[in-house]
């Protein structure tokens, strides 16, 4: 064998493995069922409930496990720790000026503050 043959025999090899990967990854994603997998995934962790107009909600199962008791300061300077809190409802989110993600959360932490001021 030359060493033309050798090479092209080599960039054969690969291409058939590559197309063969490909068809078998393609033929693998169109024949799942997405609702059923992420369904399966899932079942442990949460509950799914259908109402009368058939569609299905997710409601994830609560496990209530006790927080640990920190302190932090306000933004007034005074320090609070989480006891000092309790039976109040307390929502952290810890998050960085320089993360847009965090930037992009704020309008709906903003959302959720005033519906649960309302709510009370």
């Amino acid at each position: 064998m030359t060493k033309l043959s050798k090479m092209l025999t080599g960039i054969t090899i690969v291409l058939v493995t590559l197309v063969g990967v490909s068809i078998y990854t393609v033929n693998t994603y169109n024949n799942s069922n997405p609702k059923t997998d992420v369904k399966n995934k899932i079942d442990d962790k949460t509950t799914t409930k259908t109402d009368s107009n058939n569609t299905t909600k997710v409601i994830p199962n609560v496990i209530k496990t006790k927080a640990i008791d920190f302190k932090l300061k306000d933004l007034n300077g005074k320090e609070m720790s989480l006891s000092d809190l309790k039976g109040k409802k307390v929502f952290l989110n810890f998050w960085a000026t320089w993360c847009p993600p965090c930037k992009e959360e704020m309008p709906e932490i903003q959302k959720l503050y005033r519906k649960q001021k309302i709510v009370g």
